[in-house]
């Protein structure tokens, strides 16, 4: 049986979910996210540990990490991409120790700058248990006020020694921090934790528009691997919006999520857009985007690059490279299709 779809759009959780809730707070000039680290894995292990009804617990238990930055939004946007990495990967390193998909949990990492307070407290009726990274001798105003919303008694979680800090790249520190109109792209199939570093990371950067480019272009979507389990173009479009929602309801930024046929979608002819946001591996496809921008008399874009899952141990040292491309291949859209296959064949 395929795993359940990712939350509904604009529906914080519904009547038969639990939400585990972690909260942390992370000095943004030290970008320290030991603390958040531990937070996520104990989060993942209560998620393993919650009943649930098999062979999938990802509709049932949701994990919601909600990062305050001590800096609000002058943070770096280099310091939030560190920090959500930093606890995803927590998350899925404790499920691959339980050897459990990374697709069966549905866990999201908030900042608090971005989604505000009233989603927390949309959330509070379902919250199973709360963790709180210790930070002193009490939270911090934001994290009590919130507090007082939710019945489940909060547990604090000391600082690990055992657990290192991850080392800290900022990349593309010449590009400015802000950017008025920002686009991405992608075919955004069974969305997961590749996406939301890349929504969460343009959603702190935009300050009037986002684009998102979705492609629907089904002749092409059908020649992928197991493409028959490909989400129809509405479905991927409400789980971005839902998402997106989440990251910064209220602020007045403009959402466009537009079907695109190509690679490059409106980034080809619009010139009000003033950045694009991609991954590592699609960089290179970003900056082509320039190219064909230069041959029309368009100005070119800010191109910002999301990284990858940070592959840390538990005790702090780094994995091998094998394990990073393991982890990074167990959270595509095609090995969630290709799961979703397996779980069809062993089910017939």
């Amino acid at each position: 049986m395929p795993p359940p779809p990712p939350h509904p759009a604009r529906s914080p959780a519904s009547a038969s979910q639990r939400v585990i809730l972690g909260l942390v707070e992370v000095d943004s000039a030290q970008h320290a996210v030991a603390g958040g680290i531990v937070l996520a894995r104990r989060c993942a292990a209560q998620a393993l540990r919650e009943p649930r009804a098999p062979p999938s617990h990802a509709a049932e238990v949701r994990v919601v990490m909600v990062v305050r930055l001590t800096e609000g939004r002058t943070t770096a946007w280099q310091v939030v991409d560190h920090v959500q990495r930093a606890l995803y990967s927590a998350v899925v390193l404790r499920l691959a120790e339980a050897n459990v998909p990374p697709s069966d949990l549905q866990v999201d990492v908030l900042f608090l700058d971005l989604c505000g307070d009233q989603l927390i407290r949309q959330l509070s009726p379902f919250v199973s248990c709360v963790y709180l990274a210790k930070q002193g001798e009490k939270p911090c105003q934001p994290f009590q006020a919130l507090l007082q919303t939710i019945t489940a008694k909060p547990e604090s979680l000391p600082a690990d020694p055992a657990v290192a800090e991850p080392a800290f790249v900022a990349r593309d520190t010449e590009l400015p921090q802000r950017s008025r109109h920002v686009a991405l792209g992608g075919t955004f199939d069974h969305l997961h934790i590749g996406h939301k570093l890349l929504l969460t990371v343009s959603a702190w950067i935009a300050t009037t528009v986002l684009i998102c480019g979705i492609m629907d272009d089904d002749a092409r979507l059908a020649k992928k691997t197991c493409g028959e389990h490909i989400e129809a173009f509405a479905m991927r479009r409400d789980h971005v919006r839902g998402f997106l929602d989440q990251c910064g309801p209220g602020r007045g930024l403009e959402l466009r999520l537009e079907p695109i046929m190509d690679d490059y979608g409106p980034t080809r002819h619009d010139a009000a857009i003033t950045a694009i946001v991609g991954s590592l591996e699609t960089q290179q496809g970003c900056r082509r985007v320039n190219d064909i921008r230069a041959e029309a008399g368009l100005p070119p874009l800010d191109v910002y690059t999301v990284g990858v899952l940070s592959t840390a141990t538990k005790d702090g040292s780094p994995s091998s490279d094998e394990a990073l491309n393991a982890i990074a291949q167990k959270i595509s859209s095609t090995a969630i299709r290709q799961l979703i296959d397996q779980r069809s064949a062993h089910a017939s």
